[in-house]
């Protein structure tokens, strides 16, 4: 008997190493790229493509069109391609709905390939503009790569980067690892400063967006509108000391892309009529729409506009009489009052609370 429980127990033992040993089997690196290869269903690179391998948190400018939900801001980086003669195979991939925009050599981008963002919950997508729409293919979230890399020589990166060669079939040629990704250069067979110098001229202001019959100017300044025969629409640029210190500090500011043929995208895109979060206000301050308050966060709209900017950490707007009520994006912090009926249209604590800058 007592044999037989000795016995028993170096059993239960080995039964539990055991265990251990699949446990630790099932999570290596290897068994997830072998995981990951049944869910990954894109091209492969071929013998002579160079692989590039881009992974950001997010764009840091923002794209003035829209994909997929009208409301979340799309940040877009700008990716120069380096002239030289080898074909470039290249996969991208980022946390937060981006597009990347290529310029330079695109010629060499044999294939490119887009994880969709890994922020499951949006609705919104990602996109490319640059590359003809048949070389690009878009690829659903956690289906090649589990999630973007978001620091070098870590665990995640050394887990996808063998996750990929094992699909691939190939090793990657070069891996950029950004957080905020205002301009990617992908070398070509010389190195060339010409291709870096572009950079300078990416992040800092001015820059400009058209749309709806208005030019509106980016400046250290603020935002300044201008009609069709170059008149100023108000005499003054407008801003925020946030937005000032933005501009002032790096931030890489619009990047204009255009929905043709050279544009491609995982869902429906269009252009930004008012462009998100604090640059659409400031857009629809310039234009003369609306009037920013006493309040910091309160506005007056004084014009029609079809819709206020999305992506708005909070806001407090009063429609104007004779004034319909636009479309906007229902948050727990932005409140729409319309003055036409007395009513509140939006959000919590809605009052009248509209007050003129100079009272």
């Amino acid at each position: 008997m007592e044999g037989g429980g000795c016995h028993m127990v170096g059993l239960r033992y080995q039964l539990m190493a055991l265990s251990i040993l699949v446990i630790a089997w099932a999570w290596s690196p290897t068994f997830n790229a072998v995981a990951a290869e049944s869910t990954c269903n894109v091209p492969k690179p071929i013998g002579s493509d160079t692989v590039i391998v881009i992974s950001a948190k997010e764009g840091a400018s923002v794209s003035t069109v829209s994909i997929g939900d009208i409301y979340e801001t799309i940040t877009a980086a700008t990716v120069r391609v380096a002239e030289g003669n080898g074909p470039l195979y290249v996969f991208a991939m980022t946390e937060l709905p981006i597009v990347w925009k290529f310029t330079g050599d695109t010629n060499r981008v044999r294939q490119l390939v887009i994880q969709h963002p890994d922020k499951k919950a949006s609705e919104a997508g990602s996109g490319s503009y640059g590359i003809p729409k048949e070389r690009v293919i878009f690829t659903a979230s956690g289906s090649c790569v589990e999630q973007y890399i978001f620091k070098p020589n870590s665990g995640r990166e050394r887990l996808e980067r063998e996750r990929l060669t094992n699909y691939f079939q190939k090793p990657i040629d070069n891996l950029v690892i950004m957080n905020s990704a205002p301009y990617v250069v992908i070398p070509g067979d010389s190195f060339n400063d010409a291709d870096y110098e572009v950079f300078n001229s990416i992040t800092k202001v001015p820059f400009e967006y058209a749309v709806g019959g208005l030019r509106y100017s980016f400046t250290t300044d603020g935002v300044q509108a201008f009609r069709p025969d170059g008149t100023a629409v108000l005499p003054e640029p407008f801003t925020t000391h946030d937005m000032k210190i933005r501009m002032n500090s790096g931030f890489a500011g619009i990047v204009n892309v255009e929905v043709d043929e050279l544009f491609a995208s995982d869902k429906e895109a269009r252009s930004y009529e008012v462009l998100p979060g604090n640059l659409g206000l400031l857009q629809l301050e310039s234009s003369g729409a609306i009037e920013r308050g006493e309040y910091g966060s309160s506005y007056l709209i004084k014009q029609p506009i079809n819709r206020l900017p999305g992506d708005l950490p909070w806001g407090h707007f009063n429609v104007a009489k004779g004034v319909p009520v636009p479309t906007y994006q229902k948050a727990k912090n932005i409140a729409v009052y319309d003055l036409n009926t007395g009513q509140c249209v939006s959000g919590s604590n809605c009052q009248e609370r509209f007050l003129p800058p100079n009272k």
